[in-house]
């Protein structure tokens, strides 16, 4: 039902940052107590469990395409619909890949140990879990476009932190709080992307969607790694995340320029 979207999405995105949060934990704790082999077999059946519910999911036919429909199935034509919200997908994804490479390299820089890395990344993973929750549970003022450029900026500001302070504590703060407006922004995306596209078509606008978070993520790690090689990471994490905010611009103005023409 259209009305329960929202929940669904956000109880799909609170359960899959539940892997990141515990998946982590789980593996040290398998690797000290059993072995490095015991962790891949426990890891490998519980990833298998999924297969054994797939044919609970509920499936239905989708209805047969129109004649007016017909232009729309070629995936080229599909990205013409959905482009700025692939924008986004990309520049959240983008941020999300520059924190990974650039954190470690930040940790060392201030005298702290790259595995404080762990607990600050699972700090986002928990946040995230819990706003995906309480996102889902109400409607919230603006329009879908206006939310995800507040959401994509305020998650750039805050991950800029830990470019100007050097405790390590405050980069777990900054990262929670970051944690706290990542899944909002998953929901929105793909809420977004259901509007934008027929029923029979969203399965492509949805590949498309994970393509260019993929390509964001992989772009970000290339550029974050190339400027830790001839700067300093405070200086990656800027431009970086001043990069993020005119994606997630780009995106906006590109979505209320579609809907105009409409």
């Amino acid at each position: 039902a259209p009305h329960l979207r929202r929940t669904a999405l956000s109880l799909e995105s609170s359960l899959n940052q539940s892997v990141w949060a515990f998946g982590p934990p789980l593996v040290s704790l398998l690797y000290v107590q059993v072995s490095a082999v015991g962790a891949v077999v426990v890891l490998a059946v519980l990833s298998g469990l999924p297969a054994l519910f797939a044919s609970r999911i509920p499936h239905r036919s989708l209805p047969q395409p129109g004649p007016d429909d017909t232009p729309a199935e070629s995936p080229a034509k599909i990205l013409r619909l959905m482009w700025p919200t692939a924008v986004l997908s990309a520049g959240i994804m983008f941020l999300v890949g520059t924190v990974d490479v650039v954190l470690p390299a930040r940790l060392t820089e201030v005298g702290s140990s790259e595995a404080l890395a762990g607990p600050v990344l699972t700090a986002f993973a928990v946040a995230s879990v819990l706003s995906g929750l309480v996102y889902g549970g109400r409607r919230w003022p603006g329009s879908a476009q206006t939310q995800s450029l507040v959401l994509l900026l305020a998650m750039a500001a805050v991950l800029t932190l830990p470019a100007w302070t050097r405790p390590p504590w405050s980069y777990a703060v900054a990262f929670a709080v970051a944690g706290l407006l990542y899944s909002p922004l998953l929901i929105i995306r793909n809420l977004a992307l259901q509007e934008q596209l027929p029923e029979r078509v969203r399965a492509t606008g949805f590949s498309l969607l994970y393509a260019a978070a993929g390509a964001g993520y992989g772009v970000a790690s290339l550029l974050s790694a190339a400027a830790l090689k001839y700067t300093d990471s405070s200086v990656a994490i800027i431009l970086c995340t001043t990069l993020t905010a005119v994606l997630g611009i780009v995106s906006l103005l590109a979505e209320k320029r579609r809907k105009g023409r409409a």
